[in-house]
């Protein structure tokens, strides 16, 4: 639950504080110079979601990022964070171009452009810009336009908010840093959109309805605090999945699917 998930953050602060302690004694360097308190909060809270990695870490202005990495993705897979699929983990992945921009022909029609009087862009803009610019999900979510670190799955919603208000997108990048819908995924939501007779393109689309038939009658028929962990987490990833099965139904996507090469 709530409380549990709680401990489980703070003990990620504490293992980020442990780390630092025993990396500025090796170097011989101040606790603060290794990484300064502002940041070490920003990290854990960016953490969260997913590790960092080192590129992003050190983009953020972590100046040491030797363990830090291996101390984040031991706290993941500790927490549960790697390997539990709670999708369908047998289909074939989206397949892009490698910087494969892709170019909406219009903004979604109930797309609403509401930018913030002080700043002039809209709430997603400023991470939209960063990542189109070339800058990692992960350095933005760190250090974002207000200052106060976000979740790395808020910077992806900006990113692909940009792209239902008619903007580029560099899908072959973002792809590589998010997961989208594998092929038995993007059925399973075509299904439950038609069961549920809805039309993703138009306005007022509850994510609960379109995942009613995936999820069960049963699930969505019960109180969030009902939900169980492994009920919430399942319900997180499609959640997560269906925004982006949303969201290019609403700028006529149609993905493409395949073996994936390495």
């Amino acid at each position: 639950g709530r409380d549990e998930r709680f401990a489980q953050l703070e003990d990620l602060q504490k293992r980020i504080v442990a780390w630092r302690l025993q990396t500025a004694e090796k170097l011989r360097l101040a606790p603060a110079t290794v990484m300064p308190e502002h940041l070490l909060v920003k990290v854990a809270y960016a953490s969260a979601k997913g590790p960092l990695d080192a590129d992003a870490l050190r983009n953020a202005g972590v100046r040491v990022v030797v363990g830090l990495v291996d101390v984040l993705a031991k706290w993941f897979e500790e927490t549960g964070g790697k390997g539990k699929e709670t999708g369908a983990s047998h289909g074939d992945p989206m397949l892009f171009r490698d910087e494969e921009i892709f170019v909406p022909t219009a903004a979604w029609k109930f797309a609403q452009y509401k930018p913030n009087k002080k700043t002039g862009l809209a709430s997603w803009e400023s991470s939209y810009n960063r990542f189109m610019a070339g800058e990692h999900p992960q350095t933005i979510a760190i250090n974002p336009a207000n200052g106060r670190a976000i979740q790395v799955n808020t910077v992806i919603s900006h990113i692909i908010d940009g792209m239902t208000h008619g903007k580029p997108v560099n899908l072959g990048r973002l792809s590589s840093k998010t997961t989208f819908p594998n092929s038995e995924e993007w059925k399973m939501l075509e299904e439950a959109e038609r069961t549920m007779n809805l039309d993703v393109t138009e306005d007022g689309t509850k994510l609960g309805d379109l995942l009613t038939p995936i999820m069960g009658e049963e699930f969505s028929a019960k109180e969030f605090s009902e939900r169980d962990d492994d009920e919430k987490e399942k319900y997180s990833k499609w959640c997560a999945l269906a925004k982006l099965y949303l969201a290019f139904r609403r700028v006529g996507y149609i993905p493409s699917f395949g073996p994936s090469v390495v």
